[in-house]
């Protein structure tokens, strides 16, 4: 009886010390502050998405023509360049510096 009672306390204690265990995060991206929508994301989306016949004005919505249209949509953008739902642009996934420059600059507050 004594060692069935030590086995079931020690079975809890290991039991509750892994319930107890954090799992480790990874580290927020490290984004430098400059970046900025006319310092650069703008060129990203002009050669990757606002191309005839794709984002622009009378093709595929949404328009991403200038700051304005490119910030109401940049949950969908992120979400899209990172391979949830269609990837894009349809010409295949952007390298990861180019997609974690987008990602920097909304995470930084989607500067002009």
């Amino acid at each position: 009886m004594k060692y069935s009672l030590i086995f079931i306390f020690s079975t809890a204690l290991i039991f509750a010390a892994c319930l107890s265990e954090k799992e480790e995060t990874l580290p927020e991206k490290d984004c430098p502050e400059a970046i900025t929508f006319s310092g650069g994301v703008d060129q990203i989306i002009n050669t990757n998405c606002a191309v005839p016949g794709c984002h622009v004005p009378g093709a595929v919505p949404p328009s991403l023509k200038g700051y304005d249209e490119v910030n109401s949509h940049t949950s969908n953008i992120e979400k899209r360049i990172n391979g949830e739902g269609a990837i894009m642009p349809p010409s295949g996934k952007l390298p990861q510096a180019t997609i974690d420059s987008i990602s920097c600059w909304i995470q930084n507050g989607k500067l002009r």
